[in-house]
């Protein structure tokens, strides 16, 4: 199944009126402002103002509230203050600077312990920081993080809902590196009850929070758990949940739909691929805003590489492993793939030597990160086996008998797919 002609209809029109996410007004902020304009109103009637002050004074109100609310919502954040110092590792990586990178992350995390347990400004600074250990291969000390994030989030559960959230599509994409589906959908059932939830506050009980406000959140909860069944191989259930998030991006500001545009394509055209619909992986990619996007750039990858073009599939991915070291290192289990891809784009220019330091990688990566050694990576090995023997690399023969050895007999262990997470086609989006 294509999502070209889809995304032809949504991605493509982005500029449809819809309503943006502006700073939205809560019940008790539209009581006050509403008080607030009608004591102004009667002052200026009592005093017989002229009408056309009168309005112009509502004007000028109504622009310094919403800008007072903008401020106040970044002083809420602490975007000059401790989520400043929360967002400062991953920036100074991404400048290639590791070791103030790194003197950062201590810096910003002996600031989180300095806020009370239990509260919310320590869990969405320990939310951000484990996202920095994660990307760096730091795995155990990125779950700790993230389990304290969560359990401290989770109390807050009425008042800050977007940061708990933000928390649980996080630690999911924790877990999906690892392949732990069971536990990546155990977490994102927890989103989808939140988001749920948040579209009914009167029933549930958490705040306000408008839909325009919701509707990145969604977005990004559909594209993850696209991502998730990907993985799992349920492309079916993985292209339900991209047709529901292109469906909303046009629902989306400006801003957001930035933000989202490229990887939704991206996501897409990764799905064709999955698929073996090649010819329209590269239609989808024609749409995309940025080429050098790092999953368009992979998928742009795999397409030279099955056209047998592996020297530009490997210059690909090399410039994709660039964009990866802007965010930390290579050495991380959501490499796996990419690792094997370069490998054959190696071994098809018969660069045996670094093809096989390329395998090699992937293995350290399946051995450091506990991943699972399913039929997928038993094929694989033994695909590189016979390239061994006929090359006739006996040492690199020897190694892989004796991990092929070490893999368990096949056991096939369905996941059960919750009805939550089934996006049924027919019902409205």
């Amino acid at each position: 199944m294509t999502h070209t002609s889809q995304r032809d209809d949504q991605a493509t029109n982005l500029d449809v009126s819809t309503r943006g996410a502006a700073p939205s007004l809560g019940r008790r902020d539209t009581f006050v402002f509403t008080c607030g304009l009608l004591l102004v109103v009667a002052v200026m009637v009592y005093f017989e103002i002229a009408p056309w002050w009168i309005l112009l004074a509502l004007i000028g109100c109504t622009l310094l509230y919403l800008a007072g609310l903008r401020v106040r919502r970044a002083l809420n954040c602490g975007t000059f203050t401790w989520m400043r110092l929360a967002t400062r590792p991953g920036k100074l990586t991404a400048l290639g600077d590791a070791v103030a990178a790194e003197a950062a992350y201590v810096k910003a995390l002996a600031r989180a312990r300095r806020f009370a347990a239990n509260d919310s400004r320590r869990g969405v600074m320990l939310c951000e920081l484990a996202t920095y250990v994660k990307n760096h291969g730091r795995y155990p000390e990125a779950l700790a993080l993230y389990e304290e994030s969560a359990a401290i989030l989770a109390q807050h559960l009425n008042d800050c809902p977007l940061d708990y959230l933000t928390m649980l599509n996080n630690f999911a994409i924790y877990y999906i590196h690892l392949k732990d589906y069971g536990e990546a959908l155990r977490i994102m059932e927890k989103a989808v009850d939140l988001t749920f939830a948040l579209k009914k506050p009167e029933a549930s009980g958490v705040i306000y929070v408008s839909v325009a406000v919701l509707h990145p959140y969604q977005v990004l909860l559909h594209l993850n758990l696209a991502f998730l069944f990907m993985e799992m191989r349920e492309l079916a259930e993985a292209d339900a949940h991209l047709d529901a998030a292109g469906s909303m991006l046009p629902l989306l500001d400006e801003r957001g739909r930035a933000r989202f545009v490229d990887h939704y394509v991206g996501t897409c055209a990764l799905w064709d691929c999955e698929a073996g619909q090649f010819a329209d992986a590269e239609s989808e990619l024609a749409d995309a805003g940025h080429a050098d996007y790092p999953v368009c750039l992979r998928v742009r990858a795999i397409l030279h590489r099955v056209r047998g073009e592996f020297a530009e599939a490997e210059r690909l991915l090399r410039k994709y492993q660039e964009n990866i070291r802007k965010t930390g290192t290579l050495h991380r289990p959501e490499m796996l793939k990419a690792t094997l891809e370069f490998a054959e784009c190696l071994f098809g220019q018969s660069k045996h030597d670094e093809a096989f330091a390329a395998l090699q990688e992937a293995q350290s990566l399946v051995a450091e990160f506990a991943l699972p050694t399913d039929a997928a990576w038993k094929k694989t090995l033994v695909t590189w086996l016979q390239r061994a023997r006929d090359l006739g690399k006996a040492d690199v023969v020897a190694s892989l008998e004796v991990e092929l050895q070490r893999i368990p007999p096949a056991s096939e262990q369905s996941i059960a797919i919750l009805e939550k997470f089934r996006i049924h086609k027919s019902a409205a989006k």
